[in-house]
């Protein structure tokens, strides 16, 4: 009686959207080649920083490294991560060159695994903990810039609707590579390791080619 249920004016364009009109901008953006590509490739690069951040523990228990050593492989990880969402980030902000940055973070996604497996398998502390902040500086900046990337192929719709469709994708595929790599490396064990990082390596490619064509 003292309040009303909700402002006369909605305080952001997401609480504007009523659910039939939600349901047509879902459509709209998967209708949109360049959405999808975009959705796939996000899709593929987060799904292999999450796995890299599940396994990690795993991959160094089966190398013999201790835990010590595995902790400071995640935070560096995480911490290339921070420092490439902040470059990347800020060079789409003051260019706008989404496709171009975009590109570049898949094209680093594939290629800096490929030093990571050599360096953890020679059991390399020095040389593994730089490999791992490298992966983590190319494949976490996908965040920052895909989800500007893809509020920027999609406006006017509503930023939540391609947001929501770039983070599902990226939780679908890293459930996916998690489930292959764990069952690979507790089945295979350091054969395993390696079959699940080429896995990795080869979507990552698939995801650095099909960047080119958004």
């Amino acid at each position: 009686m003292l309040f009303r249920e909700k402002p006369a004016t909605p305080p952001t364009r997401a609480h504007a959207t009523v659910p039939g009109v939600l349901t047509e901008e879902i459509k709209v953006c998967l209708r949109d080649k360049n959405l999808i590509y975009l959705v796939i490739t996000f899709g593929i690069v987060l799904g292999i920083m999450t796995t890299y951040g599940t396994i990690i523990g795993i991959i160094c228990a089966e190398y013999g490294y201790t835990d010590d050593q595995a902790s400071l492989f995640g935070a560096v990880f995480i911490v290339g991560g921070i420092i490439g969402s902040g470059v990347f980030g800020g060079i789409v902000e003051v260019k706008k060159n989404y496709k171009v940055v975009t590109c570049v973070i898949c094209v680093l996604t594939a290629a800096t695994p490929v030093p990571l497996l050599f360096s953890m398998k020679a059991i390399n502390v020095t040389a593994t903990a730089f490999c791992c902040s490298i992966v983590g500086f190319a494949s976490i900046s996908i965040l920052p810039v895909g989800i500007d990337y893809g509020v920027e192929l999609t406006y006017p719709i509503s930023e939540s609707v391609s947001s929501a469709l770039l983070m599902s994708s990226g939780q679908v595929f890293g459930i996916v590579f998690t489930i292959i790599a764990s069952l690979l490396i507790s089945r295979k064990d350091n054969a395993g390791i390696i079959i699940g990082q080429v896995m990795m390596i080869c979507a990552a490619t698939c995801a650095a080619v099909l960047s080119f064509f958004i």
